[in-house]
């Protein structure tokens, strides 16, 4: 099964659409923190800009349930230093940067959850229309503004 969370209007085809709220995109209306599904039956979440909307580590621990070994997450989310979309938005209680999922990393030896990822690759969509193509990284280490968005790509193991 493949998960498409928080999908408000945009329905995925071959995902099963997951909101809080009846859309008409939306397969299962239920709380990320509380799915209607199996322990063990998903193999794919997607999630675009919407984690930044849900509560981390409660969001996490119910993916990680319904999720089986070794399913892959692509997570969206807007990144920490932009402003026009994220620091000002009072909608948004978690941010993210590219070390917000290696909190589970085995140095944190954390009791919960009880996973770890083993694929943790980063993307960012830089601002370039605002700060040109030179020298983004260093930028993005000094400035807002400087990246938009932010993607994981996690795999998964239990």
């Amino acid at each position: 099964m493949k998960l498409h969370i928080g999908c408000g209007d945009t329905k995925l085809e071959g995902f099963t659409n997951v909101d809080i709220r009846k859309t008409i995109a939306t397969d299962i209306v239920a709380s990320v923190t509380n799915l209607p599904l199996e322990d063990n039956s998903v193999d794919y979440i997607y999630s675009h800009h919407s984690f930044e909307h849900f509560p981390f580590l409660d969001t996490v621990n119910e993916l990680v349930r319904v999720s089986k070994n070794g399913a892959k997450w692509e997570v969206i989310t807007p990144y920490l230093t932009n402003t026009q979309y994220n620091l000002i938005n009072p909608y948004h209680i978690e941010h993210f940067t590219e070390d917000k999922f290696r909190f589970f990393d085995d140095i944190y030896k954390r009791e919960q959850p009880k996973f770890r990822i083993i694929t943790n690759s980063v993307e960012f969509d830089y601002n370039t229309d605002l700060w040109g193509f030179d020298n983004l990284e260093e930028k993005r280490l000094k400035y807002l503004n400087v990246v938009k968005q932010i993607t994981f790509k996690l795999t998964i193991e239990k």
